[in-house]
């Protein structure tokens, strides 16, 4: 995990911004004042992180992942260990 903490930090934070936009953007639904948006930033900001919350889960949940894990190991059997030697799987 060490390697790729980076990408789990990223992903983290996605996560953690989506559901706190969404868990506001509900909180002021419910408000008795309306909240008042006029250029629709706030929205626009959901539909970004709406859209980074789809790769993140296409990412660890899709293809990719899987892709990447079967390129290190290719990297691994073909480099094999320190002497040289593959290692045992």
């Amino acid at each position: 995990m060490s390697k790729y903490i980076h990408q789990y930090i990223l992903a983290y934070t996605v996560v953690a911004a989506y559901f706190s936009i969404t868990l506001v953007l509900l909180y002021l639904s419910f408000s008795p004042t309306p909240m008042e948006d006029s250029t629709g930033s706030v929205f626009m900001l959901l539909g970004g992180l709406s859209s980074a919350l789809g790769m993140v889960m296409m990412y660890f949940f899709g293809s990719t992942r899987g892709s990447a894990d079967k390129t290190d190991a290719i990297v691994r059997l073909t480099k094999g260990g320190q002497d040289g030697v593959p290692d045992k799987p």
